[in-house]
This record gives C-alpha cells, sequence and structure tokens, in this order.
C-alpha cells in the first residue's frame, strides 16, 4: 500500500528548510504589527457602528420633524383660541353696555309720572 502524500507535505519532505521556526520578531516590528491590527479592528467596529448611527441621526431628525409638527400645530390652535378670546371679550363688553342701558332706560320709566286717564276710562281709587 502506498501513502498518497498532499503536495503541502511533499512541498516541505523536499525542502527541510522549511520547518526551521521563524526568526523573532524585533520590538518595533511587533508595537507596528499590533497597532494596525488594533486600526482595523477599530475601523471594522466603525463600519458596523455606521448603519446604527445612521439609524439614530435619522430616528432622531424624524422625531424631530414630529415634534415640529405637534409644535407648529400647538402655535396655530393656541393664536386661534387667543383671537376668539379677543372676540369673546368685545362681545361682553357691548352686552354690558347694552345691560347698562337698559337698566338706566328702565329706571327713567319708572320713574316718570304716570300719565293722567285719557276719557272713557274711569279710574277707581281703592
Amino acid at each position: 500500500m502506498e501513502f498518497i502524500k498532499e503536495p503541502l507535505i511533499v512541498a516541505c519532505d523536499s525542502n527541510p528548510n522549511m520547518l526551521r521556526p521563524r526568526p523573532a520578531k524585533s520590538p518595533e516590528a511587533e508595537f507596528k504589527q499590533r497597532k494596525n491590527k488594533d486600526k482595523i479592528e477599530l475601523l471594522r467596529r466603525e463600519i458596523v457602528q455606521r448603519p446604527k448611527r445612521k439609524a439614530g441621526i435619522l430616528m432622531y431628525a424624524a422625531k424631530s420633524s414630529v415634534w415640529k409638527g405637534i409644535a407648529s400645530r400647538q402655535r396655530r390652535e393656541r393664536e386661534r383660541a387667543l383671537s376668539s378670546n379677543e372676540e369673546l371679550k368685545r362681545r361682553l363688553i357691548e352686552q354690558q353696555l347694552l345691560a347698562i342701558s337698559l337698566s338706566k332706560l328702565l329706571s327713567e320709566r319708572v320713574s316718570l309720572p304716570v300719565p293722567p286717564p285719557t276719557t272713557g276710562t274711569a279710574v277707581v281709587n281703592p
């Protein structure tokens, strides 16, 4: 029975220098490599977070426009209510003046002397 060697194993078997350990990296090279890995990880996180942030900004903008609409409607209702109140106050003053005039008219009428009876009617004094 013959073993079939995989190409990688065959390459290693044919070249014994490939099995030697890697040379030790300098601390600066390790620092640069670690720094690059950290940058890559940070960028990956930012890419993942970006759609969430955009969604948050859009949600904030949507909420803002909703509140602007509510505030605008409330402002219109307030202006309409103030206008209506002014009209009602004006009508109240007119009615008060009319009531005062009618009261004066009635008090003048009561204080007027009773006219003498006209002919054809008899006044009986009890």
